[in-house]
């Protein structure tokens, strides 16, 4: 084989290679939209990438973790991609957003609660702390400027109109409950051992449907509601690491997230959603 006919065959076996290789997405519990089980990853965003996977000639695979692990692994670039993380200025440095309207999903947070406490409140941040109850929040998560500003965090009191999330940081307003994921927050409603949770609506009602599927914990998870008033909307996207080494990476998800737009504009995200949540 001469040079020239060997340089073609190793250049197109390279580029087989580089094709080939698997996206890594970092994901974290956002149950219906991701989640898992039997050490399966599924959901609306699996969903949805995989019909883009498809389309794109992608391979995804998945690496699963609470989000407080799943943001360690975005900070080393322990994967390519991450899923449901919403754009934040102090995560610019480690991750590549999407244009604004090219998300997964959009979040509507609501604070649940007990029936009986509900007929009592708005479900204003006002009156939860004219009450001072409790609120379980997912460590890690960003939320909303309006509920740290509301909420500020222990040693920012006098600066609460300037503060929002602080990355890392645990030290909570005393009337905030830092747990692992929002089933854990659903779990200690339903014990009583917190007052309300701040989640978004499909998520939590997902949790309380499935606490009501266990037996032991039907009578607890029965009177859990959400309260009407949405206290804010975020947007959700598949957003790619800066560390990553992954082949072209850039280009990749400007042609994926081009993708999604596609399936946004022809309807098909909407089937998708419907699947799981009519």
């Amino acid at each position: 084989m001469n040079l020239f006919k060997f340089t073609v065959v190793f250049t197109l076996f390279y580029a087989g290679l580089l094709t080939a290789k698997e996206l890594v997405v970092i994901s974290h519990p956002f149950p219906p939209w991701q989640y898992s089980e039997n050490g399966q990853v599924k959901g609306i965003n699996i969903d949805l990438l995989s019909l883009v996977g498809e389309r794109l000639d992608i391979q995804f695979s998945y690496k699963h973790q609470p989000w407080s692990r799943a943001w360690r692994s975005v900070k080393r670039a322990d994967g390519d991609a991450v899923i449901s993380s919403s754009r934040k200025e102090q995560r610019e440095q480690y991750l590549l957003f999407p244009p604004i309207g090219t998300d997964l999903w959009t979040s509507h947070y609501v604070f649940f609660t007990h029936s009986h406490y509900q007929q009592n409140y708005s479900g204003s941040y006002q009156d939860i702390l004219a009450d001072k109850l409790k609120v379980c929040v997912v460590n890690g998560y960003s939320y909303d400027a309006s509920f740290w500003q509301n909420f500020p965090y222990q040693g920012n009191e006098q600066l609460s109109e300037r503060i929002s999330y602080q990355p890392d940081n645990r030290n909570y307003h005393p009337l905030v409950v830092g747990a692992n994921s929002t089933e854990e927050c659903i779990g200690l409603l339903a014990r009583h051992r917190v007052k309300v949770v701040l989640s978004d609506k499909s998520i939590g009602l997902y949790e309380i449907n499935k606490l009501k599927s266990n037996e032991k914990m039907y009578l607890a998870a029965k009177g859990l509601v959400a309260y009407p008033k949405v206290l804010f909307n975020k947007g959700y996207s598949i957003s790619f690491v800066k560390g990553s080494t992954y082949p072209e990476l850039e280009a990749v998800s400007k042609e994926i997230w081009a993708q999604l737009r596609v399936i946004h504009e022809s309807g098909e995200y909407q089937k998708i959603v419907r699947r799981w949540l009519d």
